[in-house]
């Protein structure tokens, strides 16, 4: 286990240096500057460069980036708030769409699994295909339309939750939108769950353990819904960094100061670290959600284990 974790950790080193050079060559070659102001000279552009390091070969300005990761210094943005530090920048924003995404997945797999499971469990039922439309209608209409009609019915009408995002309402306030980008999840973990949980209930193992009087419930949450929680797991996991990250759409609609708008917007202004940085964020979320779902089948499964580096 710890030869396989040492592995995959070296490689995931090596995949993210290999993601901020890659970002650096990009950025290098992509038109225009982060100093676009009309008013600047060329002279004055040139200063600009040089006091931020900017004129400088791409493998030192890469090699002074890495340094200062590890410093933990993102350096300061260039153009959106100039000077500022892009630690000082993320901070909030990262915050806020982290918990707006932890309580989107978190809704989508409580409900995906349960649908999934009643699906599977009453796959010769009315209930079945009920469940398979609403989840084709989850997965079809893009989540930006259940923000719309979130905000109108549930906030403008009944103005049980705010309509736009209030740094005094914090919490309440991303309620509706983690409702809005849970809707792609349940659909597709119902899906998936539904068609995986149908596959294991015909298992022979399945139908011994009922034929030796264990309760159905049991039998279900045991050993049918935890051997069909691995291919669930491979499903869930990049869903977890997208939504931890946020929506762009869905953080207009509701005004939230999230950090996919600051991606935008660094892109649009060619604030080179703040993109840079977003990006590495998002590589090193993804990396270390996907160890641990690798880690993760070996303690649903046991039969699954780690041996000289390698699973078994």
């Amino acid at each position: 286990m710890l030869k396989y974790v040492t592995k995959r950790l070296t490689i995931a080193i090596f995949t993210l240096l290999l993601i901020i050079f890659i970002l650096f060559a990009i950025l290098q070659y992509m038109p225009g500057t982060p100093f676009n102001d009309e008013k600047l000279t060329s002279s004055q552009i040139e200063q600009l460069n040089e006091k931020y390091g900017l004129d400088k070969p791409i493998t030192v300005k890469f090699e002074n980036y890495v340094f200062n990761i590890l410093k933990g210094d993102f350096g300061d943005s260039y153009v959106i708030q100039k000077n500022m530090p892009i630690s000082d920048m993320l901070v909030n924003r990262l915050s806020i769409s982290v918990r707006m995404g932890l309580v989107s997945i978190l809704i989508g797999i409580i409900v995906g699994l349960l649908l999934g499971v009643v699906a599977a469990v009453c796959h010769s039922t009315i209930l079945d295909p009920i469940i398979s439309f609403i989840s084709m209608l989850g997965a079809s209409i893009p989540s930006y339309v259940f923000g719309l009609l979130l905000m109108y019915f549930i906030a403008y009408k009944l103005k049980a939750f705010p309509v736009l995002y209030s740094s005094t309402e914090s919490f309440t306030s991303i309620i509706l939108p983690s409702i809005a980008l849970s809707m792609f999840p349940i659909a597709s973990i119902a899906r998936f769950s539904r068609n995986e949980m149908v596959e294991v209930m015909n298992a022979e193992y399945i139908t011994l353990a009922e034929s030796k009087g264990i309760e159905k419930w049991e039998v279900i949450l045991k050993h049918a819904l935890r051997n069909a929680m691995i291919p669930i797991l491979t499903v869930i996991a990049p869903m977890i960094v997208g939504l931890m990250l946020g929506s762009t759409v869905i953080e207009s609609i509701f005004s939230i100061p999230g950090i996919g708008n600051l991606f935008v917007m660094a892109i649009q202004v060619n604030d080179y670290n703040v993109v840079i940085s977003i990006a590495f964020i998002y590589s090193a979320l993804y990396i270390v959600i996907m160890l641990i779902v690798d880690l993760l089948y070996g303690v649903i499964d046991p039969r699954i284990r780690f041996v000289k580096g390698e699973v078994e």
